[in-house]
């Protein structure tokens, strides 16, 4: 497989959060350097053969919800997914990837897939919510332009790159009391954004307080 180097990444992170220091000029940011070698970690994993393309519903998919968990308890974050869990599951039946049908699991042509939530409470009165999709092509047999016998799809720069960045300010944001921060890897976004329009509809925290 092929990776971005560390150096492109770097600049991509940088212009990145460039643009979202831009936005909210008023955030309080830690003085704590990137940690370029925690997020390049992070893309490696995530975009690994071994996830296999992390397709929605796959064993891929569930290896990197775990990670995605694991990392986010690592950095103090409270679960905030269903049942005091750091998942929150959607099944889907799927004639049409624009038209989703949610469904029960185990019916003929479900499949099911996590989204990974973690809170950072701050007792603040608002909300931010920030969120990057973890899911992706798998073996490309569907929504891939490549012609050729089935190969997994990384997805390096779609989304493992974002995943990492939504970690590394979870590190970067502990300092900012202004705000909570609910933090989410969404599932199912290459399907039609299944996973944030089931956030949307099933909130976990009170939609009226996020800003």
């Amino acid at each position: 497989m092929k990776f971005i180097p560390a150096n492109l990444l770097q600049r991509t992170f940088v212009l990145v959060a460039l643009a979202f220091l831009l936005s909210c000029s008023s955030t309080k940011w830690s003085a704590k350097d990137t940690d370029s070698d925690q997020m390049l970690s992070d893309v490696s994993y995530l975009a690994s053969d071994k996830l296999e393309g992390r397709t929605f519903g796959s064993k891929g998919e569930i290896k990197a919800g775990d990670y995605i968990a694991e990392r986010m308890k690592k950095l103090g974050l409270s679960p905030k997914g269903e049942n005091g869990t750091w998942f929150q599951s959607l099944t889907v039946n799927n004639p049409n990837p624009h038209s989703v049908e949610y469904t029960k699991p185990g019916e003929d042509g479900s499949k099911s897939g996590r989204n990974v939530l973690g809170y950072m409470d701050h007792g603040a009165k608002y909300t931010i919510v920030l969120g990057a999709h973890y899911d992706h092509l798998g073996y490309g047999s569907f929504g891939s332009l490549y012609v050729g016998s089935p190969a997994i799809h990384n997805g390096a720069d779609d989304n493992a790159s974002g995943v990492a960045m939504l970690l590394e300010l979870a590190e970067r944001l502990k300092e900012d009391k202004k705000f909570n921060y609910l933090f989410i890897g969404f599932t199912g976004e290459e399907n039609g954004l299944w996973g944030s329009n089931y956030y949307c509809d099933h909130p976990t925290i009170d939609l009226g307080n996020v800003t």
